[in-house]
């Protein structure tokens, strides 16, 4: 239901027509009420501690399947992650390292939860530097059909300290 912006005018209404006004008002702001309320939760922050030299991160057993996770993201050693698995396609990853630990590993293979970062060489790896910041967005994955789609860089922040 959209609302006449243009009602009720300053010189033509009358009193008595600011009840119909007063319902359609509150019936729009109950709509969309329940319209956000179905969407549930669009972003979340997440701390992840990744193993030494675990490779894989799952959605589901570690990250959110929310539509924007911000991670906050550590290691008890130096883990090179490749792949990250189990994301619906447009979900987006901001990975902040939280220490010299964790690297990402780029790839050529646009496929299977692997990362296409915008660097060169093809396999080189972004991170290891604490309070860097890379983006990432989900392409074409779908659990439903087992299919983790590949994570496109969107942006990156390294820190210049």
């Amino acid at each position: 239901m959209s609302l006449d912006a243009t009602k009720p005018s300053d010189t033509t209404n009358m009193v008595s027509d600011l009840g119909v006004y007063e319902r359609e008002t509150r019936a729009a702001v109950n709509a969309l009420e329940v319209v956000v309320g179905a969407l549930g939760v669009a972003t979340i922050f997440t701390n992840y501690n990744a193993a030494a030299g675990q490779t894989t991160i799952a959605i589901g057993a570690g990250l959110s399947g929310v539509s924007i996770e911000s991670v906050l993201i550590t290691g008890t050693g130096l883990a090179a992650l490749q792949t990250v698995t189990g994301a619906r396609s447009g979900q987006i990853k901001i990975f902040i390292m939280g220490d010299a630990n964790i690297s990402l590993v780029d790839s050529n293979s646009r496929a299977n939860g692997t990362f296409d970062l915008n660097q060169l060489p093809a396999g080189s790896s972004f991170g290891n530097y604490l309070r860097d910041v890379i983006a990432l967005l989900n392409i074409g994955g779908d659990p439903d059909a087992g299919n983790n789609g590949y994570w496109k860089e969107i942006f990156r922040t390294p820190s210049a300290e």
